[in-house]
């Protein structure tokens, strides 16, 4: 899973684009690589870009587990952007469901929604072509 973050610590926002196949390994090393990140205590408003993904192998426990251990700062929000059709694997959609319970995480399929809602304006919009800029994680 070609994966990419940029953390913005002016606008305390943080940037995650993920492409292509995503597996456990994927999940378990991504995971290490922000938890070394000083600045993501930080950002509070946090965008999972999953667009761009084009299979999901991990397992839903995997998932789930990665997302809801560890508490996030308090006043946190979790906008997590799917494919416009949604996911199809209904382990996947479930895991994904009970991570996000609460008024912390939202699901949304427009990135335009997401940025409404973590109250950013739309220009604000960070790429995967921003993130390179300020360095990708393989």
């Amino acid at each position: 899973m070609p994966y990419s973050f940029v953390i913005f610590p002016e606008r305390a926002l943080f940037v995650v684009t993920c492409t292509g196949v995503v597996t456990d390994a994927d999940l378990y090393d991504f995971r290490a690589s922000i938890m070394v990140e000083p600045r993501l205590e930080q950002a509070v408003k946090r965008i999972y870009d999953v667009r761009q993904v084009s299979k999901a192998t991990f397992s839903p426990f995997t998932f789930w587990r990665m997302l809801s251990s560890g508490e996030p700062p308090p006043g946190t929000m979790r906008a997590f952007v799917l494919p416009p059709g949604g996911v199809k694997s209904w382990a996947y959609r479930t895991a994904l469901r009970m991570s996000i319970i609460g008024n912390s995480s939202r699901i949304f399929h427009e990135m335009r929604e997401a940025l409404d809602w973590l109250q950013l304006e739309h220009d604000e919009v960070f790429t995967s072509e921003a993130a390179k800029r300020v360095g990708d994680i393989p």
